[in-house]
């Protein structure tokens, strides 16, 4: 996989030239990768995810797809291939199910809106902030 397409589809989660080797990028936009998606990261997303599902603001199709991008995501997203065993879609389609899935519902409380829209400005890079 070319390391170009992983920092247009996962800017946050990979390490390019303008990075140290500790992952801190250079200039006001420092971020740690490794805090950005460690291991706290992804068991909170998980939770937050689980709390989604408890509370029937996603269902289980998205659930699963929302799981597998936040378990890939500290590893700069999944390869097409895995993709393509795990869903039988590709990069795109796979982002537009994150997207789907996330989408807010009428019947969502404030709550479950914040929680989605965290999860989804995490997971799908290259989007203004809110709902589009």
């Amino acid at each position: 996989m070319d390391p170009h397409d992983r920092r247009r589809m996962y800017p946050r989660a990979t390490r390019d030239a303008s990075t140290s080797r500790h992952g801190v990028r250079a200039g006001r936009d420092a971020v740690d990768i490794d805090t950005m998606y460690g291991s706290c990261w992804v068991l909170s997303s998980l939770s937050q995810l689980d709390h989604l599902y408890r509370g029937r603001s996603i269902d289980a199709d998205a659930q699963c797809v929302i799981e597998f991008a936040i378990r890939w995501a500290p590893f700069g997203g999944a390869d097409p291939a895995d993709l393509l065993v795990a869903f039988g879609v590709g990069r795109r389609r796979f982002l537009e199910l994150v997207r789907e899935g996330l989408r807010p519902r009428q019947t969502d409380n404030r709550e479950a809106r914040w929680l989605k829209q965290r999860l989804l400005d995490s997971l799908v890079p290259g989007r203004e902030p809110g709902f589009a």
